[in-house]
């Protein structure tokens, strides 16, 4: 039986680090807030996560 892949797995064999694993946690998180709370703005937090995670990529 082939074990169920979590998250963590995936975002692994697609190269992500630590710093960008846990940006990719924050823009769920963003997400579910929005859909609890009308008046957030979750595209706005996802926009500062991902300036945030890419900042030193370069």
């Amino acid at each position: 039986m082939k074990q169920k892949l979590t998250i963590n797995d995936v975002l692994n064999e697609l190269g992500f680090n630590e710093k960008q694993k846990q940006g990719f946690v924050e823009c769920v998180k963003a997400v579910k807030r929005e859909q609890k709370e009308e008046d957030y703005k979750a595209e706005e937090e996802i926009a500062k996560t991902v300036k945030e995670v890419c900042s030193d990529e370069n």
